[in-house]
């Protein structure tokens, strides 16, 4: 009886070194859900060999100690072990579900994709407490002698050394990086969803009369926490728990669903959601509205800031016209080249658009846009128009409630790029 209750007491104190080693990263994550705010755990969650390293290795690394200390003890070291493990993951993961659960609001969407980032983290934990029984006999020559080992404080070491790497590996990015922006933000969850995914969310916004921007940015904060690698498990998940939350997007489904139909799950339940709102300055968005609209999608408090900080960098990123254009009731969002074309996208109050351009051959021509018969005036609406690459400029002339005006606008302002914020 004795032999197994120092065995359990060894177990907690090797929870305690862990936690001690996770507290000096002053990380979060995964204690509660991904924050936008955390730069490092943004760089640990984006790939799976990252998260293994963050997951994996101090928890097998400290089952090892802990085995060849309590064997040299005469303890049972696969109890130790085994307890050292559950106490680290009841405090941590399972603190976490039992606070999101035990609320009595729960969102559903909010706490199944809440749900199934922990159990994968307690996955993990359960493979380096596996490894740590197994191979513990083999390793046992690596760990000091107790004596040595207390004398030492060499968990404390192991703390720092440890933490040290995983800090200068893990989290070191290069110099002149954007840690806590959102052109950061955006620049990575870009990278992760990819153009063809960020085009057709933009179309679903036009056919649901969605702002198209409040689509983008609740798609880029779900694509941060839960990146490409880890939706790819979620289907995996799905083949034998179907009921769960899918996609780019994370929709409630029940069954796994791809990113396309996720986004249309996602704008659908966003119809007639705007975020950009008429003022005296012209067209802006408005931050109660994204909290307001985020939540219904999410209401973890990190995710819906992270949303409405990836709509404040989306906003002032929009094309250089974005000055030109909202005294005049229409907010050019983007101007993309789409090989030997570019697409104008933009939202706007007035009722009739009539574009004549001008190519750099001398050719002509004009493309006329009208409000939807479905939208009524002065509700907001967007919508794209494709430019062959070689028009040089053209002349917009707007009719609607703010009366007639043209714009002469050459395509070199419009498509004007920006520096990459790689990091």
């Amino acid at each position: 009886m004795m032999v197994l209750l120092y065995s359990v007491l060894w177990g907690a104190g090797g929870a305690l070194g862990l936690w001690g080693l996770y507290r000096a990263l002053q990380l979060n994550w995964p204690e509660q859900y991904a924050s936008l705010n955390d730069t490092f755990a943004l760089r640990i969650n984006q790939s799976a060999p990252r998260f293994f390293l963050y997951r994996f290795v101090p928890i097998f690394g400290a089952g090892i100690a802990v085995w060849a200390t309590t064997f040299r003890l005469h303890l049972d070291p696969a109890v130790s072990v085994i307890t050292m493990s559950l106490v680290h993951v009841l405090f941590t993961n399972g603190n976490a579900l039992v606070r999101t659960f035990g609320d009595r609001r729960p969102s559903h969407t909010f706490s199944v994709n809440f749900a199934s980032a922990h159990l994968i983290a307690v996955a993990v934990v359960g493979a380096a407490t596996a490894a740590a029984i197994f191979l513990g006999p083999a390793l046992t020559v690596l760990v000091p002698r107790p004596r040595v080992l207390l004398e030492n404080l060499w968990i404390a070491i192991f703390v720092a050394v440890v933490g040290g790497i995983a800090v200068s590996v893990i989290g070191r990015r290069p110099d002149g990086a954007l840690p806590y922006s959102g052109e950061y933000f955006v620049w990575r969850a870009r990278r992760d969803i990819g153009d063809e995914l960020i085009d057709f969310a933009y179309d679903a916004a036009i056919q649901n009369r969605v702002d198209p921007l409040l689509l983008w940015s609740v798609m880029f904060a779900e694509a941060l926490q839960r990146p490409r690698w880890v939706r790819n498990i979620e289907r995996v998940k799905g083949l034998l728990f179907k009921k769960g939350t899918y996609g780019v997007t994370q929709e409630l489904a029940d069954r796994p669903i791809s990113d396309l139909d996720a986004i249309s799950r996602t704008a659908e339940a966003l119809a007639g959601c705007w975020v950009i709102v008429p003022n005296e300055y012209g067209l802006a968005g408005d931050d109660g509205l994204i909290w307001k609209y985020a939540s219904q999608h999410n209401r973890d408090g990190r995710f819906v800031e992270g949303v409405r900080q990836i709509y404040s960098y989306l906003e002032w990123a929009s094309t250089p016209l974005y000055q030109v254009f909202t005294q005049n009731g229409l907010k050019v969002i983007e101007v993309r080249r789409f090989g030997d074309q570019f697409g104008l996208r933009a939202a706007t109050t007035e009722d009739r658009l009539q574009f004549r351009f001008t190519s750099a051959s001398g050719r002509q021509g004009e493309y006329v846009v009208e409000r939807p018969v479905d939208v009524i005036q002065p509700r907001l609406w967007s919508f794209e128009l494709r430019f062959d690459s070689d028009v040089s400029s053209f002349e917009l002339t707007i009719d609607g409630s703010r009366g007639r005006g043209v714009l002469d606008v050459p395509i070199v302002a419009a498509s004007e790029s920006r520096n990459d914020p790689r990091g």
